[in-house]
């Protein structure tokens, strides 16, 4: 091997295909690897979303490591600053950069050489692209834009077109947690409602469906996007907003969606949507001419990470999904397998 110890260094959340690649070019390139996983105190103000803590981080990180067989080969460093063991008098000879974070690299040598000790060579290494082109990383799987594997959220084989029949019936049974609502009255599971979300504390809320929609209205719950097609039970029986008891919206957007598509107009005004609330976090509505049934659909799989999205189940209560990575993998093999 070229080296007998280099060093790589950065927060790995959401171990994604860009990390996994990172990683095994450092163990191609040495016989042993230094990496240097940042503190929490380090990522602290980093991201919006909510980054994972330093002990989930290590142990997804430990499980890549063992299952490549690398486990005899690496030590795992708490780092609190870019410089980390590699500003120190030890045996690494090699940092492994990528394009984004060669100047990370540079400044370890300048430290170095104020130091005193050789420069160490650096080692660059491509980004990996997602399906557009544009390098995967952990910040657009938070945001909800791509999965690990750079596969774009919004471009799925499921939009675009109707969905079969039979993925329909099974999308009948809830996705997330169900809060029943017995009595039909769904001002009544309020209470239930608020524990959920006071429990998860979302980064945002959206709500499907005129009936959830009225109920965040009626109780005044603070929630960032509303997609309504003025439906109960697919029974016309609204006409305008102001029959949801919507106060101040900032945006109102139309959008067509025939019943069982999931439209690309759909999914691009949505995702537009989620976007723009994240940003201001002000209430924005989607009214849907058709059917907004499937919506939550791409609103879970587009949601930025520790969201929630609320949806009605019909004569059954209302569901809350946490749009977890789990939960939005768990739905992607879901809809790729429904059988």
């Amino acid at each position: 091997m070229k080296y007998r110890q280099i060093a790589i260094a950065g927060t790995f959340d959401r171990l994604h295909k860009g990390h996994h690649r990172f990683i095994s070019q450092a163990f191609d390139l040495s016989e042993r690897v230094i990496i240097g996983l940042t503190s929490d105190s380090f990522v602290k103000e980093k991201s919006k979303i909510k980054i994972k803590n330093y002990s989930d981080r290590k142990r997804e990180l430990m499980l890549f490591i063992k299952e490549q067989n690398f486990r005899p080969r690496v030590e795992i460093v708490k780092i609190d600053d870019v410089y980390g063991p590699a500003t120190a008098e030890n045996e690494i000879e090699a940092l492994l950069v990528t394009a984004d974070s060669r100047t990370g690299g540079e400044k370890v040598n300048q430290k170095r050489g104020k130091s005193g000790l050789p420069q160490l060579k650096l080692e660059t290494m491509d980004l990996v692209m997602a399906e557009d082109g544009k390098a995967i990383s952990s910040s657009r799987i938070r945001m909800g834009e791509i999965n690990r594997f750079g596969q774009l959220m919004a471009d799925l084989h499921i939009f675009g077109r109707k969905l079969p029949q039979n993925l329909r019936l099974k999308l009948k049974s809830p996705i997330g947690i169900l809060i029943k609502n017995p009595e039909d009255d769904i001002l009544k599971i309020g209470k239930k409602l608020k524990e959920q979300i006071d429990k998860i504390k979302p980064v945002m809320i959206t709500a499907v469906g005129d009936e959830v929609v009225y109920m965040m209205n009626k109780l005044e719950f603070r929630y960032q996007l509303a997609i309504v097609d003025f439906h109960v039970k697919r029974i016309k029986k609204h006409q305008k907003l102001a029959d949801l008891a919507f106060g101040k919206i900032s945006a109102h957007s139309k959008v067509s969606n025939p019943a069982g598509h999931i439209t690309d107009e759909l999914v691009k005004v949505i995702k537009r949507n989620l976007k723009e609330s994240l940003t201001d976090g002000k209430l924005r509505a989607i009214e849907v001419a058709g059917e907004e049934d499937l919506a939550s659909l791409p609103a879970i799989l587009l949601s930025p990470l520790g969201s929630l999205v609320l949806y009605g189940q019909p004569e059954k209560g209302v569901v809350a999904v946490k749009t977890t990575l789990a939960k939005k993998e768990e739905l992607l093999r879901f809809l790729e397998n429904p059988d």
